[in-house]
């Protein structure tokens, strides 16, 4: 009793070459001769006079008769403009009456089908491939063999291309047009990095239509908040849960509520999700053309003020799981936040920092500095230097005293780094404003930060004079099983520099 089937899904997801290859089918299965098809496809600029006499055309031409089956496939029929709607809805009610075996397809990119009066419909939804049925596709289409040096980047261009696979055949069809020419990295960078994907974007056509205008098309048919929270949680480069997500679009913290923006965008596949609904991914490409929409100065630092706050009270958890000895808990939340707090750092290198951003750098860099240094070691000393440089404008005395200090334990601990001598000047000058405000907890492990440096230094009798400093300090400013926690390091540091100095 289906009379109209509509098609529906993102641009590019292979809704056209479905419906051909089953049409296909059909002639093959039916008999060509009693299968007729009109393929009508609907541009921004077709008139309904246009549309009408191609749709009237096929249905009425006397070669076909009414025991024929017949098939109108209306393409991008979201082109079709509102006002033609009653005048479609009309020929319709006309026609199905009159011809009986005639089918209409409608295919659409967009979440979800139209809604005609008193007529029958079906409806199938077309999603993104899997990540294994993109990378057989891609396999197929490109004359790149993976193998464990390309695997990795491999994976990235699949996710860019949000498993359409015609994006997929484009990327495989360039990248193989590319690579007796350039290097795979080379073409890697063009397709993937995010300096460059907006010019490369602008350029990339498939059938003739601008990937980026057809997107932003399909972005325009959203409603409203969901364009706004497509935006918002696009900042986030790796995954998140409900409860940030909630925060960043400020949606209303009622489960129903949760989920009324966040699940329409997942079953359009704009976002990816795990399969219990509990973290979540923008695509690739997506993000990329979302980011373009925070089009202000002033809404983009808003973002960039809400996404810093959230992702520092992850990292915050994290350090206080991390002080209780539970490690592996602790790297878990860095583990699910790995490309968010790059991100987060990327910013606070890359942009300097004002009033308001400044605070919350502040709070990351000196509540949860082991866990950055942990986990992103060079990436956060540059973090540590640029929090160091804001301070000196933005912050107090002690805030500055407590950056020196960060910056200072991430000069001696990087690897290879050796900035020993650089780091003790710091230290030297935050204890004078420790000692000058009578912060004694603060003090004690500063003089431990001081024995480590000496003792990397080879300055065994000077490590040692430091970390005793420490231990005999008496501190009346902090929690007693803190202080008891820094004597105790302060002890074990004497006892291993003993060992080199003999006595």
């Amino acid at each position: 009793d289906t009379q109209i089937i509509q098609v529906h899904g993102l641009p590019y997801v292979g809704k056209t070459s479905l419906v051909k290859k089953v049409c296909e089918e059909l002639k093959d299965e039916i008999n060509p001769e009693r299968l007729h098809i009109k393929h009508i496809h609907i541009s921004n600029n077709s008139s309904w006079s246009d549309i009408s006499n191609m749709y009237n055309t096929f249905t009425n031409c006397s070669s076909i008769s009414n025991t024929k089956w017949k098939i109108c496939i209306f393409d991008d029929f979201q082109n079709i403009q509102e006002s033609f709607l009653p005048d479609f809805q009309e020929l319709c009610d006309n026609d199905f009456p009159m011809h009986i075996n005639l089918k209409i397809i409608l295919i659409l990119s967009g979440g979800k089908p139209f809604q005609f009066d008193g007529i029958n419909f079906g409806e199938c939804k077309v999603s993104p491939l899997s990540i294994k049925e993109a990378q057989l596709l891609f396999g197929r289409c490109s004359d790149i063999e993976m193998n464990n040096e390309n695997k990795e980047q491999i994976h990235n261009i699949i996710r860019y291309a949000c498993g359409l696979p015609g994006l997929l055949i484009y990327y495989a069809e360039k990248i193989s047009q590319f690579h007796h020419h350039f290097s795979f990295d080379d073409i890697y960078k063009m397709i993937c990095d995010e300096t460059s994907i907006n010019d490369w974007l602008d350029e990339c056509t498939i059938n003739r239509r601008n990937i980026k205008q057809e997107m932003d098309k399909y972005f325009s048919q959203l409603s409203h908040k969901q364009q706004e929270a497509l935006k918002l949680l696009s900042y986030f480069p790796g995954r998140f849960g409900i409860e940030e997500a909630v925060e960043m679009t400020d949606s209303s913290s009622q489960p129903a509520s949760k989920m009324h923006v966040l699940m329409p965008l997942v079953e359009q596949g704009l976002i990816n999700s795990d399969l219990e609904l509990q973290t979540f991914q923008v695509q690739q490409l997506i993000r990329v053309l979302s980011m373009q929409q925070i089009d202000n100065v002033h809404s983009n630092d808003l973002v960039k003020l809400k996404y810093t706050n959230i992702i520092g009270k992850s990292l915050m958890k994290a350090q206080n799981i991390y002080d209780r000895g539970l490690i592996y808990e602790a790297l878990g939340i860095m583990r699910n936040n790995w490309e968010n707090i790059s991100f987060l750092m990327k910013k606070g290198i890359d942009a300097p920092s004002d009033g308001r951003t400044y605070g919350v750098y502040y709070e990351i860099a000196f509540k949860a500095s082991d866990m950055l240094m942990i986990c992103h070691p060079r990436d956060s000393r540059q973090f540590f230097e640029a929090c160091l440089q804001s301070s000196l404008l933005f912050g107090n005395e002690e805030e500055q005293a407590f950056m020196k200090i960060t910056y200072g334990i991430s000069l001696t601990d990087l690897p290879g780094y050796g900035g020993y001598k650089e780091a003790m000047v710091y230290y030297k000058k935050a204890m004078n404003v420790l000692k000058s405000r009578n912060i004694q907890y603060r003090q004690m492990l500063l003089y431990n930060s001081m024995a480590y440096n000496a003792y990397m230094r080879g300055s065994y009798v000077e490590a040692l004079n430091f970390a005793e400093a420490g231990y005999t300090m008496t501190a009346d400013d902090a929690n007693p099983q803190m202080v008891l926690n820094a004597r105790i390091t302060c002890a074990s540091t004497m006892a291993y520099n003993l060992l080199f100095v003999g006595n």
